[in-house]
């Protein structure tokens, strides 16, 4: 019997390994903390040609939200835009990575004016404590990741923030600090502000007026000796910027308006998340049309290190292995460009497939060798909306899944640590794998 007790133990032990590097996790709205959705991973590159691995549903869930992913789950939130009287629904689904089958439901959560703005929050899971944060209406909610039941939530009102300020969340996910998490909120164009709460009561700690689209989420880094900071889009005196803000208390660390060298995006706006690489923040603007302006910037200092002409987009760029891919356009005109990360330079600037298209919040990911992201032609009734990969190296279109009826994308995607690809269908909300899902190993699954 002690034998026998031992070989369990080490092959617990070996177990416990595996998992620990066996991990598929997607746990950021973004892939990482720094809202760079690069997979660093070399797998073979999918054939989009192939039927879907999986799919579960319909489920009502929204296709331009991207799914989140942890462990042997995959989380996706629903939404429904219910003609008034009958309130809005947002909920938060999860479902067994491997098969798709569906595991629960949260209870009906805050929907304010978010489903009818169209608002495309992604929550977070906080990986050690396995809550997910998520903001909608104009309340931020903690849930229990693996139950899906709500642990507390946190409505923002004048009485917990200040009066006159905006406290609708559209478009921003949280993000998550050392014991705290923030959210931005907005009226589109006045009043915005970001909100610091305690992560285990959901009480406000601190809220800081900023003006600006109020449309993205703060982007929150901890450089290491109580060095904790938070960015975010400005458009004060209608030029659009970056304020720098100390995590902890909310000050202001440094400004684009007023460091050494002021910088400014112009007219345009920052409507996408930022992304932090290699100690510089990159940001893409937007002004409606397919002009944009993509910036890198010291985080640090805010010193301006580039600002070159790119696509608008409201989606954030990608920065890997020296360049920055950027996925936008304007409507009938969206295209893929890729820059040096090092000065800005624009190596390509190519259409989608065929023409005629536009990206609308399609989150894209990369991976060593490959390109993913759907595309749009159109809104109602149009059919062509494809997933696409793309070469790196060139930014053509390699392979993309069939024209359908019943297989339109125009969304966001997320992948697994081996290369499995998971979206939502637009046609019919339902979620859908591609390639070869993860399957996780439990401790004690084969220990009898």
């Amino acid at each position: 019997m002690q034998s026998t007790r031992f070989i369990r133990a080490i092959l617990a032990t070996a177990l416990l390994g595996v998992t620990a590097v066996s991990s598929a996790n997607w746990t950021w709205p973004h892939y990482s903390q720094g809202s760079n959705a690069f997979v660093p991973i070399t797998a073979a590159p999918l054939d989009l040609t192939a039927a879907p691995a999986w799919t579960s549903g319909p489920h009502a869930l929204d296709s331009k939200i991207r799914p989140l992913i942890l462990g042997g789950k995959i989380y996706a939130v629903k939404t429904v835009n219910n003609t008034s009287p009958t309130p809005d629904v947002i909920a938060i689904k999860a479902f067994a990575l491997s098969t798709g089958q569906f595991l629960w439901e949260t209870p009906s959560l805050d929907a304010g004016d978010s489903v009818n703005n169209g608002s495309l929050s992604i929550p977070v899971i906080d990986v050690t404590s396995r809550v997910m944060y998520y903001g909608s209406g104009t309340s931020v909610q903690a849930i229990n990741g693996d139950t899906g039941m709500i642990i507390w939530s946190s409505t923002l009102t004048a009485a917990n923030t200040a009066a006159g300020r905006a406290y609708g969340i559209v478009n921003s996910s949280p993000s998550v600090g050392v014991g705290k998490v923030y959210i931005r909120t907005t009226e589109f164009g006045s009043n915005e502000q970001v909100v610091a709460l305690n992560s285990l009561t959901g009480a406000v700690l601190w809220s800081q007026a900023i003006p600006g689209t109020g449309v993205t989420s703060p982007l929150y880094n901890d450089f290491g000796a109580g060095d904790e900071r938070l960015f975010i889009e400005t458009d004060a005196g209608g030029n659009g910027g970056i304020v720098a803000l100390n995590a902890t208390t909310g000050a202001t660390l440094w400004s684009s308006s007023t460091v050494t060298v002021p910088w400014n995006v112009g007219t345009t706006a920052f409507w996408a998340d930022f992304v932090l690489e290699g100690g510089s923040i990159y940001g893409v603007s937007y002004d409606f049309s397919a002009v944009g302006r993509l910036v890198k910037v010291d985080a640090l200092s805010g010193a301006l290190e580039w600002n070159v002409a790119s696509l608008g987009t409201d989606s954030p760029p990608i920065v890997f292995s020296g360049n920055a891919y950027v996925s936008g356009g304007g409507f009938g005109d969206a295209k893929v460009a890729r820059h040096s990360s090092v000065t800005g330079a624009q190596n390509y600037n190519v259409g989608l497939n065929g023409g005629g298209k536009f990206t609308y919040r399609s989150y894209m990911l990369a991976t060593t060798n490959a390109l993913y992201l759907t595309e749009d032609d159109g809104f109602g009734s149009v059919i062509e909306t494809p997933i696409l990969r793309r070469d790196l190296a060139t930014g053509a279109v390699v392979s993309s899944t069939p024209v359908s009826a019943t297989a339109r994308y125009s969304g966001a995607v997320s992948m697994d640590s081996t290369g499995a690809l998971y979206t939502v269908a637009r046609n019919d909300g339902s979620l859908r794998a591609f390639g070869v899902p993860f399957t996780s190993v439990r401790d004690w699954s084969l220990v009898k």
